[in-house]
């Protein structure tokens, strides 16, 4: 499924960014706090770790252009794209429907074997937790 990051209007895969590296998709909201204490721990985590991020927005309320305001506003510099609704249907059928509550913290790792698991559900993660799990 191709996405689209809101800031650069650039399309890309998880596919594509997974055979390079570890990918963490984070499901989330602007309004969810939760979110931006685990987006900061991912900042750090970055500068211990070779992956990719991708925090992906579900709530079907949101616009990518305040997404984007967000995203620049709180210095994140990974990707960031809007779910529509095939995706939001694909990942409550894989992962169950707590990965769309965006306050659980949802983290979803895609490693470079093409294995996929959600982390950390219902927690959030410390740079260094973050950093061991991308890594192993």
């Amino acid at each position: 499924m191709v996405l689209r990051d809101v800031r650069t209007g650039a399309e890309f895969t998880i596919g594509e960014l997974a055979a390079r590296r570890p990918v963490l998709l984070e499901t989330m909201a602007i309004w969810c706090t939760n979110c931006r204490g685990q987006q900061h721990q991912v900042v750090d985590a970055h500068g211990l770790a070779e992956f990719d991020s991708i925090s992906l927005d579900v709530d079907p309320n949101e616009r990518a252009d305040d997404l984007a305001e967000y995203a620049d506003r709180e210095g994140f510099d990974w990707r960031f794209a809007v779910a529509d609704t095939d995706l939001v249907r694909m990942l409550r059928d894989r992962f169950g429907t707590a990965v769309l509550n965006p306050p659980s913290m949802p983290k979803i790792l895609f490693r470079t074997d093409g294995s996929v698991e959600l982390i950390g559900l219902g927690e959030q993660l410390s740079a260094l937790d973050l950093a061991a799990v991308v890594s192993g």
